[in-house]
């Protein structure tokens, strides 16, 4: 979720959070139920038979859906309705117009509901959305207070779109 990523005064970017990469080591399936209710996969809300890397996958889906609109997926429902939708229905989350075809296909790739048909963090990174972003993939970025003058406070977090206006994610 976008809680996780971190961006420190040099604009350096950090991951705080790996999720199921994390748990990796110890072993190959997970049986618990645990994380953050709008970013759960469908396997984590049903754990029926536990679930792998892909939730991961899922979630990036869904953070990159929460840094297009400010708002994470399945919003509009509270915590425990966000579950049962996630885990009862077909549905995924809307994904808006104003994205690029590129990040649209993106985020439908993440957010394909059978895990085997997510592709792996390795094929994403070949993706035209990632691929493709030129100096985007830079390490440090110059980021300066003045792009972030409203939200110093934490009211509010601007869009990529608010961020980058002439840009297309």
């Amino acid at each position: 979720k976008g809680a996780n990523i971190l961006v420190d005064p040099n604009g350096e970017i950090k991951l705080a959070d790996f999720g199921m990469a994390k748990h990796i080591a110890a072993c190959s399936s997970m049986l618990s139920f645990k994380g953050s209710p709008y970013w759960m996969a469908p396997e984590v809300v049903m754990n029926s038979n536990g679930y792998s890397l892909p939730v991961d996958i899922w979630s990036l889906g869904c953070t990159i859906l929460e840094m297009a609109t400010s708002k994470p997926p399945w919003s509009q429902y509270e915590g425990v309705a966000a579950i049962f939708k996630i885990g009862n229905s077909k549905d995924s989350p809307e994904i808006p117009d104003h994205l690029s075809n590129d990040a649209k296909c993106f985020i439908k790739l993440c957010l394909q509901r059978d895990p085997s048909a997510r592709l792996t963090a390795l094929q994403l990174l070949d993706h035209p959305f990632v691929r493709d972003q030129g100096t985007a993939r830079v390490g440090n970025f110059s980021l300066t207070n003045e792009a972030f003058s409203n939200t110093l406070d934490g009211s509010c977090t601007p869009t990529a779109l608010e961020l980058h206006p002439k840009r297309t994610i």
